[in-house]
């Protein structure tokens, strides 16, 4: 029976108190410069019209066909884009400066190709007061294209597709 009554015993003693210590832990972080491109513009495109037509070309000013497409770009706070490039068959850095490109005819066994023009303007900057881009900084690029004044009779009837490269540097 004693020992039944020293593990009673033992059974009914109160919690030791648990002693606490706590340390600071600091937490850092350096932030990069970024910016992404908005992705409303994840396939931009500018349809040149009125169709392309050798025989007018040198009638009208240059450059013919023109059509445009707007790039925004979102950058974090207090990273300013520095400079917009735009590459074709040449490139510029330089806004309102033309770059040549070419477009081949979208068709099986062809080679013909039909030489566009294409060009930029900066457009406005403006902070982002809400939305999924609060807080940083969105800057537009209107790009531009269209055929030059001389005429390109060697392209035949038919679609032609191509590309240009839009680079923002930060």
């Amino acid at each position: 029976m004693k020992t039944f009554l020293s593990a009673l015993f033992l059974l009914t003693l109160p919690p030791a108190l648990a002693a606490q210590s706590s340390a600071t832990i600091p937490l850092n972080i350096t932030t990069l410069s970024s910016c992404v491109f908005d992705q409303a513009n994840a396939s931009p495109t500018i349809d040149l019209s009125p169709a392309y037509q050798a025989g007018l070309a040198s009638t009208t000013s240059s450059p013919q066909g023109q059509g445009q497409v707007s790039v925004s770009v979102y950058c974090n706070k207090n990273t300013p884009v520095s400079q917009r490039t735009l590459i074709g068959d040449t490139s510029t850095s330089t806004p309102n400066a033309h770059v040549s490109t070419k477009l081949t005819q979208f068709s099986p066994g062809t080679t013909d190709q039909l030489n566009v023009d294409a060009w930029f303007t900066v457009g406005s900057s403006a902070p982002v007061p809400s939305g999924p881009y609060k807080g940083a900084t969105r800057s537009v690029t209107l790009v531009y294209a269209g055929w030059p004044a001389t005429p390109q009779f060697n392209a035949s009837s038919g679609f032609y597709t191509g590309s240009v490269a839009l680079v923002i540097s930060f």
